[in-house]
């Protein structure tokens, strides 16, 4: 199959994408990419983007120190929902901006929730609509 068809048919083959929190130290072969600007409500959100390859595998990593600072930061209810917002909303546009947009998004935990919410109800326009 090739690698064109492989996207087409939402199947990407080692590629990652995870938040990082503040605490976590980076392995020398993962590297900071880009920024992305993510807006919820009224606020933007700085996200650093960073990538790498381990054994082979791309990988991408979101960091916002003052949204992410821990694994499961402890919060008001407000904090949390920033949390969740931000996760979903920085994985979409990070999708968006390596111009790689998956036909099929697996979030398999409640924090990632909300990634597949935004685009069903046309928060990113047609980007990931489904035919």
């Amino acid at each position: 199959m090739k690698e064109t068809e492989k996207v087409r048919l939402g199947i990407l083959p080692g590629r990652i994408f995870i938040k990082i929190f503040i605490n976590c130290r980076d392995p020398d072969d993962i590297k900071h990419l880009f920024n992305l600007e993510v807006y919820l409500g009224d606020g933007k959100y700085i996200v650093g983007v960073h990538g790498g390859k381990v054994k082979g595998v791309t990988v991408y990593f979101l960091h916002q120190p003052f949204v992410f600072p821990r694994v499961y930061a402890d919060g008001d209810a407000r904090f949390t929902i920033t949390q969740l917002a931000l996760m979903a909303k920085a994985s979409l546009e990070l999708f968006c901006a390596l111009q790689l947009i998956p036909s099929l998004i697996i979030t398999n935990d409640w924090f990632t929730g909300l990634t597949a919410a935004y685009p069903k109800h046309g928060h990113f326009g047609d980007v990931f609509k489904v035919l």
